[in-house]
């Protein structure tokens, strides 16, 4: 089954932004991952990656690392290996994917992991950090294109968060992510900066533009 049912859980971080904002800021924000240096991540202590799938990785519910990414995700695959590498979407690998079968098809493209999950994110933070047993929550990064689900996800559990602000495209986007997107990059996180909000406190915090490609 492809596609992504309502996520209320996602709706309700928007309200928890209220008297915890700092759970939307991310850490890092770039155009797209080509614009992130995965080596200089390991070397300061990123030990795993976490991506969103959807409009960060790969088109809307395409089986292939959108083409302009493929050496930024060549490079990842090789500074991480494969099985320090998952994604983590709300589609593919949720309740709402019968039998895991979309999950399969993209571990066998791919070649790494789709986590199987029940809570839509920003929930389930702890079937990742299940999934990583070795690793405390900072050495993970959690990459993805959303505020409210992405970002949140990961500031909950303490990972280094990447938002980014560039979609492939919206052609077979779910519907209820179109809206959402455009205000949480075009309202919501500009509000944020204006407040002056910093992120959640990480190790790498204050060296977030050091993993950001010349």
């Amino acid at each position: 089954m492809k596609g992504q049912s309502y996520n209320p859980k996602g709706i309700r971080s928007a309200f928890a932004l209220l008297t915890q904002p700092a759970l939307a800021v991310p850490h890092l924000a770039v155009d797209n991952i080509a614009r992130i240096d995965f080596r200089s991540l390991k070397s300061k202590g990123i030990k795993a990656i976490c991506f969103d799938k959807d409009n960060t990785l790969t088109a809307p519910y395409s089986l292939e690392t959108h083409s302009p990414f493929q050496e930024s995700w060549k490079e990842c695959l090789n500074e991480f290996g494969h099985n320090q590498v998952v994604i983590v979407s709300n589609s593919a690998g949720s309740n709402n994917d019968v039998d895991f079968r979309e999950a399969t098809e993209i571990e066998k493209s791919l070649k790494v992991k789709v986590l199987r999950h029940e809570e839509k994110k920003p929930g389930g933070t702890q079937d990742l950090l299940n999934h990583f047993p070795s690793l405390h929550p900072s050495q993970i990064a959690v990459i993805g294109d959303r505020l409210l689900t992405d970002i949140v996800y990961g500031n909950k559990m303490g990972a280094f968060t990447i938002l980014t602000t560039k979609i492939i495209t919206l052609k077979g986007d779910n519907k209820f992510a179109i809206p959402l997107r455009k205000f949480e990059i075009h309202s919501l996180l500009p509000f944020l900066k204006f407040m002056r909000i910093s992120p959640i406190d990480h190790f790498l915090s204050g060296k977030a533009a050091e993993f950001i490609k010349k």
